[in-house]
């Protein structure tokens, strides 16, 4: 599942950083993990070709069937090739912006540490009108 696997690779990562910041609270820790993810997806699409060099794909197989493309034939130079490798990853593109708006809207109700909220600017402008 691939919520899982950023909330396992990167949330963990972000859960634990609380502290170094001073915020540790519930509303600090759905910050974290919204960040986390939105964060690791947009890794995962900056390092395609990177990652396709070394024989690896994180894209969801859903999306790659969504798009006619099969993820389990092995050939991922020969996957990232076809015309049709766009359209797998804009429902992960659209992943990337719900949840850096599902970020702003986390660290908007983290506000009750005001250095926590007071030194972040809004990853998407409009969303949060407290800072």
């Amino acid at each position: 599942d691939f919520d899982l696997y950023c909330r396992r690779v990167a949330g963990a990562v972000g859960v634990l950083s609380l502290p170094v910041f001073g915020a540790d609270g519930p509303a600090e820790q759905e910050f974290a993990l919204h960040l986390a993810r939105a964060l690791q997806i947009t890794n995962i699409l900056r390092d395609i070709d990177q990652d396709a060099q070394i024989g690896r794909l994180y894209v969801p197989h859903e999306y790659l069937a969504a798009a006619g493309l099969d993820g389990n034939n092995g050939d991922i130079a020969k996957l990232i090739s076809d015309t049709r490798f766009a359209a797998a990853l804009a429902p992960l593109r659209a992943d990337a912006h719900a949840a850096f708006a599902a970020v702003d809207a986390a660290r908007c109700a983290a506000n009750s540490d005001a250095s926590f909220t007071s030194t972040c600017t809004p990853v998407t402008p409009g969303t949060c009108s407290t800072i």
